[in-house]
């Protein structure tokens, strides 16, 4: 059965539609990864993380972005476990480099 025409026109633009939203949503957990900085001890700046991070592994997955969404789950998984156990100031160095990767494809 061959994909019909309309479908195939809706499923892009629902991937321009996310491409364009990238950068917000990189902006939030820039956001939220300022915040891990500013209090490392703290695990409630790290939910937020975790939660962005979640979101755009889902999302990316979805609208064709799939090396992306890899990324962003296997950072969501250090995130997480950043949150429960603590991390390195270098640890989410690391990560805002990745993130900054990231906006190229944005």
């Amino acid at each position: 059965m061959k994909p019909d025409a309309e479908l195939l026109a809706q499923l892009d633009l629902l991937k321009q539609q996310f491409a364009s939203g990238l950068p917000q949503r990189l902006d939030r957990i820039d956001a939220a990864l300022d915040a891990c900085t500013s209090d490392m001890g703290n695990p409630t700046p790290y939910a937020a993380l975790v939660t962005g991070l979640h979101s755009l592994a889902g999302a990316a997955g979805i609208f064709g972005f799939g090396e992306l969404g890899e990324q962003a789950r296997t950072a969501e998984q250090s995130a997480t476990q950043w949150r429960d156990t603590g991390c390195s100031r270098e640890q989410l160095e690391s990560l805002r480099a990745l993130i900054l990767s990231w906006r190229q494809v944005a």
